[in-house]
């Protein structure tokens, strides 16, 4: 009986995870415009409290970018450790149970940027080559930080202002679909293209602003899909945090 119930328990998580990663592949991704502004928008009291949390760290705000895709927009906020190699930002955009989301980096000597985020991995399914990237699985944005902090020990940074750190962390952002494009992660959701044989010669057109004889169903080209792929990336990505030590880039 009681194998019985630990059996219908596990397939029922199966799944579940099973539902959840079909939603992931219908999930559209779009392309996010990038806005700099002097002074960030008015923020609520959970988000000051998260500002002063990372100031109480020692960093302080250098910088705001506006992000927006079709579906939403947020705040980006860049903060600048007072005294180490280390940047952090702060998205205005909660995601589950783990508030507003953190990252810190530091940019090494040899190209690399470390990058140490938390409880997001399950969100992100490539990075640049040159990113070193690891999920703290911290409980606390004081073990979050630590975490970071272990990781650049003996690392040689490389000297950059705030505004060339605040663009190439918004590069990350940016370059995101077209990274995913360029692995084959992603792919161009068609649905109906048109109602007539020249559908695709309708659309083209039409982005180039040109008129048209008949009326033609077009799907902005920036319209894209998670792949199947995604999968195997997934289990190559857990395969690899499996076999790398406590602390491993």
């Amino acid at each position: 009986m009681a194998l019985g119930l630990i059996a219908a328990y596990c397939g029922f998580r199966v799944l579940i995870g099973i539902a959840v990663f079909v939603q992931l592949l219908r999930l559209p991704l779009r392309p996010v415009q990038v806005e700099r502004v002097e002074l960030p928008p008015p923020l609520s009291e959970d988000q000051e409290a998260a500002v002063e949390e990372l100031r109480s760290l020692g960093f302080e705000p250098c910088g705001t970018s506006l992000m927006e895709t079709e579906a939403v927009r947020y705040t980006l906020l860049f903060f600048r450790h007072s005294s180490l190699p280390c940047f952090a930002s702060l998205t205005t955009l909660p995601a589950g149970n783990i508030g507003y989301p953190v990252a810190f980096y530091t940019f090494a000597a040899d190209g690399n940027l470390l990058l140490t985020d938390n409880r997001v991995s399950w969100s992100v399914f490539a990075w640049p080559p040159h990113v070193r990237r690891q999920d703290a699985s911290a409980t606390s944005l004081q073990n979050h930080w630590q975490t970071h902090q272990a990781r650049i020990t003996g690392t040689a940074p490389e000297s950059v202002s705030e505004q060339e750190a605040q663009s190439r962390i918004e590069s990350l952002a940016t370059g995101y679909l077209p990274l995913l494009q360029s692995r084959r992660l992603c792919t161009q959701d068609n649905g109906v293209a048109s109602k007539h044989a020249s559908g695709r010669k309708g659309c083209a057109g039409l982005a180039a602003g040109q008129p048209q004889a008949g009326p033609a169903l077009c799907i902005p080209s920036h319209q894209r899909r998670l792949s199947g792929r995604v999968f195997f990336s997934l289990l190559h990505h857990a395969g690899s945090v499996a076999g790398q030590p406590a602390g491993a880039p």
